[in-house]
């Protein structure tokens, strides 16, 4: 099998990119350019979406919702937007929390100042997304779909990982 091997321009054209955004940054229109970048971005990324789960709608739905709960500090509202049972990290020790009474129990735990900013930065725009679901910030939290039906056509959204160990150490 041939191995493809990337080419080098994509290096030079970052560079000269890198000097564009300083420019914009010395005459001021970098917000604007920002604005219609993150319009371009939201719509690849709805695309995107479109393209692996079939309709970016209720993971964009989910993601707004999740934002608000969490800047809310809404603790049963986050738990209700988990999949469980979920093992996560707590204090250097994988916990299995199977209930969303579990979940409130342990929420400050698990949405500590650094998750909660880390939540409250990610961009719509800035989302990575791929076929097991989508992840905020570097993994930290993926959400996906969880199939309702046999043909996996109604599905309900919900947080399947929670990945703590950057966040505390």
């Amino acid at each position: 099998m041939k191995r493809i091997t990337p080419h080098r321009r994509p290096v030079r054209i970052a560079s000269i990119a890198g000097a564009l955004l300083g420019i914009a940054l010395a005459f001021g229109s970098i917000p604007s350019a920002v604005a219609q970048s993150d319009a371009q971005t939201d719509q690849a990324v709805d695309a995107r979406m479109d393209f692996l789960f079939g309709s970016h709608v209720p993971y964009r739905q989910f993601f707004d919702q999740l934002q608000q709960a969490v800047a809310r500090a809404d603790k049963p509202a986050v738990a209700g937007m988990v999949k469980y049972p979920i093992t996560v990290a707590l204090h250097g020790k994988k916990v299995t929390l199977r209930t969303k009474r579990d979940f409130v129990a342990h929420y400050d735990a698990i949405f500590t100042p650094k998750l909660v900013d880390l939540v409250a930065h990610q961009t719509y725009a800035t989302l990575f997304s791929r076929d097991q679901g989508v992840m905020i910030g570097g993994g930290e939290v993926w959400f996906s779909g969880i199939c309702r039906d046999k043909t996996c056509k109604d599905v309900s959204v919900k947080i399947i990982t929670l990945n703590l160990d950057s966040l505390n150490g």
